[in-house]
């Protein structure tokens, strides 16, 4: 093609009327026969293309006749022109929609076409029904036409083939992007479109802009990426996993419905201060108010927030920390949340809170200072065995004013002018001492923070009173006590029995006007009659019991009433750890007085009421208000049984018109707070239809009954009654209506009692709730667990599989409980419970050869447990050793050996420190070589 177009544009045309064209359009032809104006042909064709025509053509306004010759247009013979294939003649045809393969009928509204003689009509060849015309002019059936090249925008081109690489869009930079080998036209890499013009980019608005004028991208964070065009997810861990229905996207990744902006990469979400974590890392800080990061070495805490924090942290990071931090404006308290720091504890001067000062070690106040102080073990997780609160800040103690001082400032030793700074050893400076006809041995050691006892400059000795805590001369030494005894200020008062002779007797609470120091029996034990202390169970015999008692080996627990005189008082609760075999009244009978041990019925007890008080046979069936909280409120009427007895005991109530106090005192009625004291009550019928806390926003009618009760109270206007806390409360601060076998507890998080089926028949911790971190919630009703479910059952129904842990087996007969339940902490640590004699209570324990763990209670293989320190000499640590275990010298000198078992039989792990290979131990449980035993051992 360029060769001949080479040659051709050599030729000249020698014709009159013609000119040189080398790419002629074939449409709509230079001939008399066609009229150009009444032929629509599509684009001219440009150099190169094949429909190019090369050659001589009549000059502009001319047209080559039947003898070849280019004449003006009027020197044309006039007659009606003969159409091209698939074309027809039509005087007036319309000009819209257009008969060409550039337009889409079916997509353009015309108006009424045009009649012959108006001026829109157009005279000519046009294609057939059906038929329309390509770029070369032809008419062809509509459904061959090719796909409508579309209207490009500004600053776009329209390209058949265009490279999908690097893209033209402002987010690419194609300078830094190395593409292979460009498509050609028919290969599948290539993008029919519209494109921007060289120098230019799409932006985000999809607009096509100069690319200098591309805003910059931006730099995004660690585990971030840049997305033109990101869906709606938030993308943060609280909605991890969560599904998302977002609006589609446009196919092209940008325009109108795109927001560029950074992303997390796959499998990170944000956490709460907006960085990208991995998934696995959201799933470790899901308290309240907290977040994972890798940050900072400190975090808020109430303890130290103001000597260091989260802006504000002394420590330098050289890699950062991986771990949970308190989101802004919140800092951990001594349990570990997030709190509001604006709710942090706050110290006095020179302190500091503590979550558990009765586990620090050393001395806490200036009498302590000097002596060495034993520190109170607790194991990791468990309950502090005290309440949180301020101690004195390091360097500080507390001085006799409560106030905390320089450690300096306290007067030496506590103040014990018999002692003087030392090691507080005190060998053989203890009173216990004095007995000993020989020396004992000393530890070679020097405690911190202590001191020893003095010699005076007469010579005299000073010996230190374990039980006084302080040095005294010899003379002055407090009896040291015996076995299963303890040291008493008062040793001739109180109140518990202290010989075995006093089981039958009842209990007398001694007040003496001088105490005598001294010892007494331990709680649980009793004295014999040859003077030593014996557990209780061990006495004498038990005596025959008189008329109307029985015999009881630990007495009856609880809160009871023993003698006439404590009808009118409170119950006694007695302490049902210290067991005391005696006779005791049965059941309803009390003692006629301390002086009268006699016991007689209830209803023959001598009655003495208070002012304003009389006696009732039957207090429980007096159908009103007895004090002054059940003023205002209906009291239900008790029925008394068919037997025509009272449901409870006779005693004292107060006279009509009086009610008792919160101290116990009948006042009149008239004195008690309105309605129990409830501020938003006022006096009414009492039947509260439709005003409670379950019925007032109650969508179907509440049938309500048409009495008033007497002694009643209704809520004032927008209160409702709340019948957990029994008093009218606005509808927001409405208590859970509780589920079957539930109640409501002002203070669920503080229950004294098994809540749970696999907490039944194990120990429960009494937590000691701080001031307002009480939790208001439905708790299960006594003798109700929890099962698996959430429901509450009798806990008889409680079934072995929800009683037991994973991990842990239930036994009808368990060893007696004891610290070699868990992994031992040292060698010397007893590694199995003993058997009762008699199987106590039922519970859950480790299965063979498991041992709980001391962090999180859980029964872990013994194999398992941290081994604990062997720092003798050629020894090691064995989580399981052989039943032999260790050979002593004398074994290897004998060449004992040790018993094979079969190997079907279990043996008990039982971790311990063993010499290493070639060593045993001697005499003094030292490992020494075989060379070493022969010298020592003497066969």
């Amino acid at each position: 093609m360029l060769c001949s177009y080479l040659i051709a544009s050599s030729t000249k045309c020698n014709k009159p009327n013609e000119v040189y064209d080398p790419c002629d359009a074939p449409c709509p032809g230079r001939s008399c026969d066609v009229d150009p104006r009444l032929v629509k042909c599509g684009r001219p064709p440009q150099v190169g293309d094949e429909n190019c025509v090369v050659g001589c053509r009549c000059m502009d306004g001319y047209f080559r006749n039947k003898n070849g010759r280019c004449v003006p247009w009027d020197q044309c013979p006039k007659k009606q022109p003969t159409c091209g294939p698939n074309e027809v003649y039509d005087e007036c045809d319309a000009p819209c929609p257009g008969r060409s393969c550039d337009v889409d009928p079916r997509l353009v509204r015309c108006k009424a076409p045009p009649k012959p003689g108006d001026e829109e009509c157009i005279k000519g060849c046009r294609c057939k029904d059906g038929f329309a015309r390509n770029k070369k002019g032809q008419c062809i059936p509509r459904e061959k036409c090719p796909p409508k090249q579309p209207v490009c925008g500004k600053n776009e081109v329209y390209d058949e083939c265009d490279a999908p690489c690097p893209g033209r869009t402002c987010d690419v930079d194609p300078a830094l992007v190395l593409c292979k080998t460009a498509p050609k036209p028919g290969d599948k890499d290539c993008v029919e479109g519209c494109r921007c013009i060289d120098g230019y980019a799409r932006d985000q608005n999809g607009n096509c802009i100069p690319r200098d004028q591309c805003p910059p991208k931006p730099t995004c964070g660690p585990n971030e990426e840049y997305d033109p065009c990101p869906d709606c997810s938030p993308q943060t861990c609280e909605m991890m996993n969560q599904t998302y229905h977002c609006p589609r996207l446009p196919a092209s990744k940008m325009g109108p419905g795109c927001h560029p902006s950074c992303r997390c990469k796959k499998e990170y979400f944000r956490n709460k201060i907006g960085e990208c974590i991995h998934s696995s890392d959201c799933a470790k800080c899901t308290k309240p108010h907290e977040y994972f990061s890798c940050g900072g070495a400190c975090d808020n805490v109430c303890e130290n927030i103001k000597e260091q924090n989260q802006t504000n942290c002394p420590i330098i990071n050289i890699q950062c920390n991986k771990m949970c931090y308190c989101e802004a404006d919140y800092a951990r308290d001594y349990k570990g949340d997030c709190i509001p720091i604006k709710d942090c504890p706050t110290c006095p001067e020179n302190e500091r809170y503590d979550p558990c000062p009765a586990t620090l070690c050393g001395p806490k106040t200036c009498d302590e200072a000097g002596f060495p102080l034993n520190c109170t073990q607790r194991e990791e997780g468990a309950k502090c065995p005290g309440k949180p609160g301020c101690v004195c800040k390091d360097g500080y103690l507390r001085d006799k004013n409560g106030k905390c001082i320089p450690t300096d400032q306290c007067p030496s030793c506590g103040g014990d002018k018999n002692a003087t700074l030392g090691c507080g050893v005190n060998c053989n400076r203890h009173c216990s001492d004095l007995d000993q006809e020989e020396p004992r041995m000393c530890i070679l050691v020097c405690y911190p923070n202590s001191c020893d006892c003095r010699t005076d400059s007469q010579g005299r000795k000073y010996y230190y009173d374990s039980n006084l805590k302080m040095c005294v001369l010899a003379e002055d030494c407090t009896p040291q006590c015996k076995e299963n005894e303890v040291y008493s200020k008062c040793a001739n008062g109180g109140c518990t029995k202290q010989k075995c002779t006093d089981i039958n007797k009842p209990v007398v609470c001694v007040y003496p006007k001088i105490c005598k120091k001294g010892c007494v029996c331990a709680p649980g034990y009793l004295r014999a009659k040859n003077g030593t202390c014996v557990p209780s169970e061990q006495c004498d015999p038990p005596p025959k019991c008189k008329s109307n008692e029985e015999f009881s080996k630990c007495g009856r627990d609880g809160c009871l009433k023993y003698y006439c005189s404590d009808l009118d008082l409170p119950p006694l609760c007695r302490d049902t750890f210290q067991c005391i075999p005696q006779c005791e009244c049965k059941e309803g009978y009390l003692r006629a007085s301390v002086d009268n041990s006699t016991c007689v019925p209830v209803d023959q007890c001598p009655r003495r009421c208070k002012e304003n008080e009389q006696y009732s046979e039957c207090p429980a069936a007096t159908c009103q208000p007895q004090t002054c909280k059940e003023a205002g409120y209906p009291v239900p009427c008790p029925i008394v049984g068919p037997d025509g007895q009272c449901s409870g005991d006779p005693g004292c109530i107060c006279v009509p018109g009086y009610l008792r106090n919160d101290k116990g005192k009948c006042i009149p009625q008239d004195q008690c707070p309105s309605c129990g004291g409830d501020k938003n009550a006022v006096p009414g019928c009492g039947n509260h239809c439709g005003n409670t806390c379950a019925t007032y926003n109650s969508t179907k009618p509440v049938p309500c009954p048409l009495y008033c009760d007497l002694n009643g109270c209704n809520c004032r206007e927008k209160y409702v009654y709340d019948e957990n806390l029994h008093k009218c409360v606005l509808p927001k601060d409405c208590t859970p209506k509780c589920k079957a076998n539930e109640e409501f507890s002002t203070c669920s998080n503080a229950i004294c009692r098994a809540q749970y089926c696999a907490d039944k028949d194990k120990p429960v911790a009494c937590p000691a709730i701080a001031k307002g971190y009480c939790k208001k919630g439905c708790v299960c009703k006594e003798h109700y667990l929890r099962d698996k479910k959430g429901n509450c059952i009798p806990e008889k129904e409680c079934k072995p599989n929800d009683l037991c842990p994973k991990g842990e087996i239930f036994s009808h007969c368990p060893p007696i409980q004891c610290d070699a339940e868990y992994c031992p902490k040292s060698r010397d640590a007893p590694q199995r419970c003993p058997m009762p004699k008699k199987c106590g209570p039922p519970r859950c324990i480790c299965p063979f050869n498991h041992h709980r763990h001391r962090n999180n209670c859980k029964c872990i293989p013994t194999a398992k447990c941290r081994p604990f320190p062997c720092d003798g000499p050629n020894e090691h640590y064995d989580s399981c050793p052989p039943v032999c275990r260790d050979k002593s010298c004398t074994d290897y000198l004998k060449n004992v050996t040790c018993p094979k078992f079969s190997l079907s039989v279990k043996v008990a792990c039982r971790p311990a420190c063993l010499c290493n290979e070639g060593y045993y131990r001697d005499s003094e449980g030292i490992c020494v070589s075989a060379k070493e035993c022969i010298g020592k051992i003497k066969l």
